[in-house]
């Protein structure tokens, strides 16, 4: 479903996206902006399928995920980035080498969770045991529906501004304004830090209905 959504939305994108150059660019139906928003609607669905695929592979490692957003994306733009510019750079061709990169790591994803899929005892046995799929289905998406919405207002929140930016001022500005927002991700480290330790203690805590304890624990991590 993720992957057909996202499909979805790519064929969206690359239809209408002379009109959303014109309204997140300020009045402005620049051809240049429109190649650059067909290009990154073009890996869209690649995006999505890597971020499934890695969230199944960390079933069994982290290290799937953290070398494809980590090393190999990474460092795949600026090195892209580098041949482009010696041979003479565009904004077409800055945008294909941030996109491109997605396309190594859908393979590498996808890949790594079909062969730990297939290597897994229990898929073997589960796979000649017939138990039906709709209870697991079931079980399944009853799970994961509320979840996506949470996913959805969670990307709206983060990106949401940046558009508003572009709506009202312009591309350049929006540009800038995501620059600068992201230095704010430096102060969450510190946040994160604190709610790894202090999720599983409140979790016990609420468990338990120890009010006072709950207090204490929060007090200290706030």
């Amino acid at each position: 479903p993720s992957s057909i959504a996202s499909m979805a939305a790519a064929v969206a994108l690359y239809f209408f996206a002379p009109e959303l150059a014109h309204l997140f660019g300020h009045n402005s139906r620049n051809v240049g902006t429109t190649t650059d928003l067909r290009i990154l609607g073009v890996m869209l669905p690649a995006s999505t399928i890597t971020t499934v695929a890695c969230a199944g592979v960390r079933a069994w490692t982290a290290r799937t995920s953290v070398l494809i957003n980590s090393v190999v994306i990474p460092l795949a733009r600026p090195v892209l980035f580098g041949a482009f510019f010696a041979v003479g750079i565009t904004a077409q061709l800055a945008t294909l080498a941030w996109a491109a990169p997605i396309g190594a790591g859908v393979v590498i994803a996808v890949y790594a969770l079909i062969s730990r899929i297939r290597n897994e005892p229990l898929f073997r046995k589960a796979s000649t045991a017939g138990r039906e799929r709709r209870p697991i289905a079931r079980e399944f998406w009853t799970f994961s529906v509320p979840r996506t919405f949470g996913a959805i207002f969670q990307i709206l929140i983060t990106y949401l501004d940046v558009l508003f930016v572009g709506v009202f001022l312009s591309a350049k500005h929006a540009a800038v304004y995501s620059i600068a927002s992201r230095y704010i991700v430096y102060g969450t480290f510190a946040l994160q830090a604190v709610s790894v330790a202090v999720a599983p203690q409140l979790s016990r805590l609420v468990d338990a209905r120890d009010r006072d304890g709950l207090n204490a624990v929060y007090r200290s991590s706030t």
